[in-house]
C-alpha cells in the first residue's frame, strides 16, 4: 500500500501505534469490529466530497480500511469520539484488561477535561468498594502501566455503582450513601 498520501494522525490515532477496540462498532461497509480486537494504525484519508473518512490499519500482518461516513445518520458519532472506541494498547498491555462500564453508570464517572484517563471508585454487588480505578472515556476500566491489576478482578456485571474518586464525592457518599 502506498501510504504517502495518508495523514499520520487522526484524533487520538497515531501512525505505527497499536490500539484496542473498547466499544464495538460497525463501519460504513457494514463490517463489525469487536471489543478487544487489536489494530495498528497506518494512517487516514478524508474525502470531503463524500464526507468519507478512511482509517487504515494492520492486523495479523494484513492491511485493511475502516470506512466511516462522517454524517449524522452514519458514523459521525464514531469519527468524532474515537477515544470512546479505541484505547492505545500500551495503556492496558500490563494486564490485557479492559472491563466495560455498564451503560447506565457511565454518566456517573465524571469527566476529566485534560485527559481521557481518570479515576473512579466502584461499589460491587457483593458490597466491596474498590478505590482509584482508572477509567478511559467513561467506557471502560483500564489499568495503566505500573498499577496493581489485582483490584481489577471483577466483571462488568459485578458493578453496582460508580463515583468519581474525589474527596468531595467520597464525603457526599459517606453522608448520603451510594
Amino acid at each position: 500500500m502506498d501510504t504517502s498520501y495518508l495523514q499520520d494522525e487522526y484524533g487520538i490515532l497515531k501512525s505505527n501505534n497499536s490500539y484496542k477496540i473498547i466499544k464495538a462498532f460497525t463501519d460504513f461497509s457494514d463490517v463489525h469490529y469487536n471489543v478487544g480486537e487489536e489494530l495498528t494504525f497506518i494512517g487516514s484519508n478524508f474525502s470531503p466530497y463524500e464526507d468519507g473518512l478512511s482509517l487504515f490499519f494492520t492486523q495479523d500482518d494484513k492491511e485493511f480500511q475502516i470506512m466511516l461516513c462522517v454524517r449524522p445518520d452514519y458514523q459521525k458519532e464514531i469519527s468524532n469520539n474515537l477515544d470512546s472506541y479505541f484505547i492505545e494498547s500500551r495503556r492496558s498491555e500490563q494486564s490485557g484488561l479492559s472491563i466495560e462500564i455498564p451503560k447506565h453508570l457511565r454518566r456517573k464517572c465524571g469527566r476529566n477535561l485534560h485527559w481521557d484517563l481518570y479515576r473512579v471508585d466502584v461499589k460491587l454487588k457483593n458490597g466491596k468498594v474498590i478505590h482509584n480505578l482508572s477509567v478511559n472515556s467513561s467506557i471502560a476500566f483500564v489499568p495503566v502501566t505500573g498499577e496493581n491489576v489485582e483490584k481489577y478482578s471483577f466483571k462488568s456485571g459485578d458493578v453496582l455503582n460508580v463515583r468519581p474518586a474525589s474527596a468531595f464525592s467520597r464525603l457526599k457518599t459517606l453522608l448520603l450513601g451510594w
